[in-house]
């Protein structure tokens, strides 16, 4: 990065650059600062011509606002506001330590983080029309998503998915954000935040598959307590879920297992060259809800 571009920074920000966080996979740069007396920053930012970068960071922004709209603004960092300077743009948000993931404080954490997302799930549930002998709108969703990560046996893994029974009573929409995984989660007593939202077409569905999606992956990173944390997300999506949006329990866990499965269908595909046997173990597991 050019220093004049880390100078900007700070002079736009009234703050001093302290570092740098670890890259992501589309060249997006991610930057520290501190300012004296206030929580530090930090600044997602696309250099010049980074296409994938410009797209990472607009796609986030997307999330940002829409989780806004339906909401579940408590989710969305404090200070989330966009930059544009010359030699790239960005956004910048508070500095919030370190992700659920890094804590790994075992089941204390996972049971506050549910606490945060059912007050959110009340905050943003809303009526939809859904048909009793079809799909629901927000399968689809999922369904690309899980798309965007095809390799072998994904395609025959959707078919398995769209043909699944999906009958039953599904109430009420809520937040149903994807990539809900314990590195983008941080927890604290007073709130949840959400960093890193794809963009979706829908961020309303049935939130067990945000659950779904983040209790798989605990287990998969093998975090303390795991099977637990595990369990109980489980157990209290397939009890207040029902309550909270008047669906039933068949339905609830139709939408964990899908937000199980897409998880399973990214972590296979991100090993499908590096560790091709766990990437089949992965996809079977997939396979085991639909089958």
């Amino acid at each position: 990065m050019p220093y004049s571009i880390i100078k900007n920074l700070e002079l736009f920000l009234e703050a001093r650059y302290i570092g740098d966080l670890k890259q992501g996979h589309t060249g997006a740069q991610v930057f520290r600062f501190e300012r004296e007396g206030q929580d530090g920053l930090v600044v997602k930012w696309a250099p010049p011509n980074a296409t994938e970068a410009e797209g990472e960071i607009a796609a986030n922004m997307q999330g940002y606002r829409a989780l806004q709209s339906i909401g579940a603004g408590d989710l969305v960092p404090p200070e989330v506001r966009e930059v544009a300077l010359d030699g790239g743009t960005g956004f910048v948000m508070r500095d919030l330590g370190d992700s659920m993931r890094i804590v790994d404080d075992g089941f204390k954490t996972a049971a506050l983080m549910w606490e945060h997302f059912a007050g959110l799930i009340r905050k943003t549930g809303v009526s939809s029309v859904t048909s009793r002998s079809l799909p629901p709108p927000f399968v689809s969703e999922v369904c690309a998503h899980i798309e965007r990560f095809s390799h072998k046996g994904v395609p025959e893994l959707l078919e398995f998915i769209r043909k699944a029974g999906w009958q039953g009573e599904w109430g009420s929409e809520a937040l149903m954000p994807l990539d809900f995984t314990p590195d983008n989660l941080f927890v604290r007593e007073n709130r949840l935040s959400f960093i890193d939202p794809w963009k979706q077409g829908t961020y309303l569905g049935n939130p067990a598959v945000s659950i779904g999606q983040c209790a798989t992956l605990m287990q998969l990173y093998h975090m303390r307590e795991a099977v637990n944390m595990a369990d109980m997300l489980k157990i209290n999506c397939m009890e207040r879920i029902p309550k909270l949006l008047g669906c039933d329990t068949t339905a609830t866990e139709c939408a964990f297992n899908l937000g199980a499965t897409l998880q399973l269908v990214l972590s296979s595909y991100v090993r499908r060259e590096s560790h091709p046997f766990l990437a089949a173990k992965f996809m079977g597991c997939a396979r085991a809800f639909w089958s």
